[in-house]
């Protein structure tokens, strides 16, 4: 098998242009769509009760007039971004857009210039999210190699989110959600498998490391 090329096309710059580089005899082109997109709410959903339960109660903003320029960091495979947090951090699909009943695409969580994989859909983000909301420092844990109880952290959270156990039972509910045993189990293993995710602090950085269409 000849040598595969990887070659990137920022969707932030070239959306819908054609790789037209002639490779070299015996590699094949791999080509890659990278940056971010912006997937804002509907205006006429925006003030509707899943939206607020998961704003107050989880700490997912769903995106309403958010644009490209408010996010600065550059990542590859494209990105698309549909919720913020309190603590300055945004989550997306990797690779492409998708919904509640689309697996295709992971979710990742990226946070100042520091990005990875969180769950396998948007579906198990969900219910990890909602279930676990101590999700965020349980990753910061385990990047960083630190001692912590979910339990703990747990309990810590939803002292501090009364209405948690409330909005819980709404969400799952209304979104046909479910407990599942395993999603701090499944947010390991992504964490632990972070090649298909990388975020850069900016283009530059990424045009350094990476082939881009010229």
């Amino acid at each position: 098998m000849g040598k595969t090329q990887r070659v990137l096309i920022d969707i932030e710059q070239q959306a819908g242009s054609l790789i037209q580089e002639i490779p070299a005899k015996g590699v094949r082109i791999e080509t890659v769509m990278a940056g971010k997109t912006v997937m804002n709410t509907p205006l006429l959903e925006r003030n509707t009760p899943i939206y607020q339960m998961l704003d107050h109660s989880f700490d997912i903003s769903f995106c309403t007039d958010s644009v490209i320029e408010d996010f600065l960091f550059y990542p590859i495979p494209e990105f698309a971004i549909f919720a913020v947090d309190n603590e300055g951090g945004c989550m997306g699909t990797i690779g492409g857009c998708g919904g509640l009943e689309d697996d295709r695409y992971a979710v990742g969580y990226v946070s100042g210039a520091k990005g990875y994989k969180v769950a396998g859909s948007i579906k198990d983000f969900l219910e990890m999210a909602i279930y676990y909301p101590c999700w965020r420092e349980v990753a910061r844990c385990i990047r960083q190699n630190l001692p912590y109880s979910i339990t703990n952290l747990l309990e810590a959270y939803e002292e501090s989110h009364p209405r948690t156990e409330q909005d819980r039972k709404q969400l799952s509910r209304q979104l046909s959600l479910s407990h599942n045993p395993r999603s701090m189990d499944l947010l390991v293993v992504c964490l632990k498998n972070q090649d298909d995710f990388l975020v850069y602090a900016s283009r530059q950085e990424a045009e350094d490391l990476n082939l881009f269409r010229s």
